[in-house]
């Protein structure tokens, strides 16, 4: 296996668990497109995460791509983690309540 796939399945492994995060936290106000985009985004990173193991390699737009995708999720993920009362999924508005 090429070290291009090697990389491209451990962004690809990053960036599907991360939209199902987004999906499921209560914490990320997402549009309904937004919502349905981040299901659709899972589905294709572990679809994708098959094909490239398949084909032992990837093209190097693709790999930007794959890069690019799971930095975009980690800085998400933080930027709402960092915003959410105590890291956590509850939902929570931070900016009520504090006193």
């Amino acid at each position: 296996m090429d070290w291009t796939a090697v990389v491209a399945i451990v962004c690809l492994a990053i960036s599907g668990p991360l939209c199902l995060c987004g999906v499921f936290c209560n914490a990320y106000k997402e549009s309904w497109l937004q919502f349905w985009g981040l299901w659709g985004m899972a589905i294709w990173c572990f679809a994708r995460i098959e094909q490239i193991a398949q084909r032992g390699h990837t093209d190097a737009w693709n790999l930007a791509l794959y890069i690019g995708m799971a930095a975009y999720g980690v800085g998400t993920a933080l930027k709402v983690l960092s915003h959410s009362r105590a890291g956590s999924c509850s939902g929570e508005d931070p900016e009520v309540g504090w006193q």
